[in-house]
């Protein structure tokens, strides 16, 4: 299972439009390449804590990797700093806009 941190408002344009647009705080899948992800519930408490400070109200979502290359999505392990192959890796998930159905809260 992959996690993914979502804003309420987000989620909700999903929702509406049937497909998930959003990278990360800030960013679409469109302008950043791919969704970001977490692989564990300790890497979502970290990235909640950095990038979501301010909000108490986010939803983790998950995705089933099957599912996904079931779908044509692509999922890939890469490390925060690409300078540095050692440093943390957190799923990247390739392949454009996320449909509703692959996502479950």
């Amino acid at each position: 299972m992959i996690f993914h941190i979502a804003l309420p408002e987000d989620l909700a344009e999903a929702l509406a439009s049937g497909v998930y647009r959003n990278s990360t705080r800030g960013a679409l899948i469109a302008e950043v390449g791919f969704l970001h992800a977490c692989d564990s519930l300790d890497q979502v408490k970290r990235v909640r804590e950095f990038i979501y400070p301010d909000r108490d109200d986010v939803i983790i979502l998950t995705l089933n990797e099957e599912r996904l290359a079931t779908a044509n999505f692509t999922v890939l392990r890469e490390p925060t700093d690409p300078e540095d192959p050692e440093s943390e890796h957190f799923p990247h998930i390739y392949g454009g806009d996320v449909p509703v159905e692959l996502l479950a809260a």
